[in-house]
């Protein structure tokens, strides 16, 4: 398929205003859309059947016609080959024109658009009564034939100017010779340098001074130098801001200071966090003890909530059994410790009610 462009500037004429210094009315931008409707309903081009649809334009702040920010619009060419029906004609439309809010109005009218050829809308916008004809622009052609020579001009009166000298003519004969000159001739050309002679005596006057020599290349670098003496003292500082500052000695921290956890079994001047403290406690809810726990052995006979001791358990069972041995050494009857309670002590920690009551 082949391409044309169109172009295009749309202007308001509007009353002098004050930005110039002139009288005349002055020409400004108009804003709005630009549509370009093809024709040709559906045609078919590179076996598919194609359905042309209106390209819409906007008008720049400069009042052209610009698609995507680029002035002109590229279109299909009304007689592009490889669309079937060919020469159609494109119908252009006008939306929204307004200059400063005032909405402005201007008819659609159709155009060609011929392949490598531009469109200037404001060449085939119709005048009046006509129908417009777009002035169509190709490309610059070769250039044509020589005309045929015109007749000759009257002879001119005044010289033309001066023509380019000539070829220096031959030579001519010698002349006769001339009288003996009494002005002497030139001089001769100088002759050869003669032989060097002897070094006459050392002058005592000094000559004149030589060209300054080129300068050196750069030497080494020196030992550096002694230090310098000592610069005044300079002013102090203003005195800091120490008032959200703890001190060193007995700081008084408020808020929730926070410090890094030590490693279990650190003993020194570290710092201790909730988190280190809380690893060498036992919860009072359901603690779970480890190691050997110790306890007070309650006294024989309690029968409380108290943490009942081997001791006192040992006390317990040994006075149990000395309550049931009869008179002549028989034992009666032993503590009745069922098997379910038995089962429930497990390694929880008996208390003197426990051990008592079974």
């Amino acid at each position: 398929m082949q391409f044309g462009t169109v172009t295009g500037r749309f202007l308001a004429i509007v009353a002098d205003g004050p930005a110039d210094s002139d009288t005349e009315p002055d020409l400004v931008p108009v804003t709005g859309q630009v549509r370009f409707t093809p024709s040709l309903a559906a045609g078919v081009a590179d076996r598919a059947i194609v359905l042309p649809t209106p390209i819409t334009a906007e008008l720049d702040s400069q009042g052209y016609v610009s698609l995507n920010g680029t002035r002109g619009v590229t279109l299909i060419a009304t007689n592009s080959t490889g669309i079937n029906p060919s020469q159609f004609t494109y119908a252009v439309s006008f939306i929204d024109l307004r200059y400063g809010g005032i909405p402005l109005t201007y008819r659609s009218f159709s155009f060609e658009l011929p392949a490598g050829t531009t469109v200037d809308l404001s060449e085939a916008a119709p005048v009046g009564t006509s129908n417009g004809v777009a002035i169509l622009r190709g490309e610059k052609g070769d250039p044509g034939p020589a005309g045929p020579r015109g007749l000759d001009g009257a002879a001119s009166t005044v010289p033309g100017p001066a023509g380019p000298k000539g070829d220096t003519g031959p030579a001519g004969p010698a002349g006769p010779a001339g009288a003996d000159s009494t002005v002497p001739g030139p001089a001769g050309p100088k002759g050869d340098t003669g032989a060097t002679g002897p070094a006459g005596a050392a002058s005592t006057v000094p000559g004149p001074k030589g060209d300054t020599g080129a300068t050196g290349p750069k030497g080494d670098t020196g030992a550096q130098g002694i230090q310098g003496p000592k610069g005044d003292t300079g002013a102090t500082g203003p005195a800091p801001d120490t008032s959200t500052f703890a001190p060193l000695a007995s700081p008084a921290f408020t808020g929730t200071p926070t410090v890094p956890t030590a490693a279990s079994g650190t003993n020194n001047q570290q710092a201790a966090s909730t988190n280190f403290v809380d690893s060498f406690f036992a919860k009072k809810s359901s603690p779970a003890f480890s190691g050997t726990p110790t306890a007070p052995t309650a006294t024989a006979g309690t029968n409380t909530t108290q943490v009942a001791t081997t001791a006192f358990v040992g006390t317990a069972v040994a006075n149990g059994v000395a309550s049931k041995v009869g008179s002549d050494g028989t034992i009666t009857q032993v503590v009745a410790l069922t098997q379910a309670a038995y089962n429930a002590l497990g390694t929880k920690v008996a208390t003197t009610l426990y051990v008592i009551n079974g």
